[in-house]
This record gives C-alpha cells, structure tokens and sequence, in this order.
C-alpha cells in the first residue's frame, strides 16, 4: 500500500530532524548526548505517527464497536510507549531527557509548519491575483 499522506510528513520530519541536529552540532560543546536524545524521540515519533495512522485506517473498515475498542488500544499503547521512551532517555546517562521530549514533537511541529506554508501559499495566491 503506497502511502503518500504519512509517508510525506514523515520525510518532512526527517528533514527538520537534520536541520536541527545540525544546529546542535553546531551550537553545543558536548551535543552527542542531546543529538542522540533528539533522534530516539524523533524515531519514536515517527514510528508512532505512522502507527497512528495504520490504527485509523484499519479502524475504519471495522464495525463501530469493536473499532472504538480497537482504535482506544492502539491509544493506550501509544501512550506507554511515550512513557516508556520518557524513561529510558531519564536513566540513559548517554541520552538527554529535554531532548529525547523535543523529538517526540518533531511530527507535530512538522505538522503544524506544514500547515503554516500551505495557508501561506495559498494566501499568496489568492493575493496575486
């Protein structure tokens, strides 16, 4: 199944990953702990995103029961593995916990900045016209 939806925001995310690991390469002495942070957050999200999306799409061909019941599992799920993820990168001494959380929103900022250029471009284009 080609899936151009969550596939493209999850390039999207990829390529704001590498901005902004560039930007810490850059800004901090020691970034290796606060890079490698961001990136299993942002893995995580990623992944997540992309479950997320799987739980809808199959939710919709169920029957209104047993999809809330299933789509409400799969949230849960989520949940403890954002907790989970929160954890490790709170006893890994090689991870930052600030960063490990800041890449866990890379798919909403990427989401958010997404929906901010298209409404920029399509004000631009009613404005041009």
């Amino acid at each position: 199944m080609r899936d151009k939806f969550s596939n493209g925001y999850i390039l999207k995310s990829m390529g704001l990953f590498l901005i902004i690991a560039g930007i810490m390469l850059i800004t901090f002495s020691e970034p290796w702990p606060i890079v490698k942070g961001f990136a299993f957050g942002s893995i995580i999200s990623m992944v997540l995103f992309k479950h997320m999306y799987l739980t809808l799409n199959r939710g919709l061909s169920m029957e209104a029961a047993r999809a809330s019941k299933y789509v409400a599992l799969q949230y849960f799920i989520r949940y403890i593995i954002y907790g989970i993820t929160l954890a490790i990168a709170a006893k890994a001494p090689y991870l930052n916990l600030i960063a490990t959380f800041g890449g866990l929103l890379i798919m909403k900022v990427t989401i958010q900045l997404n929906n901010f250029y298209e409404l920029f471009k399509e004000r631009t284009r009613e404005g041009g016209k």
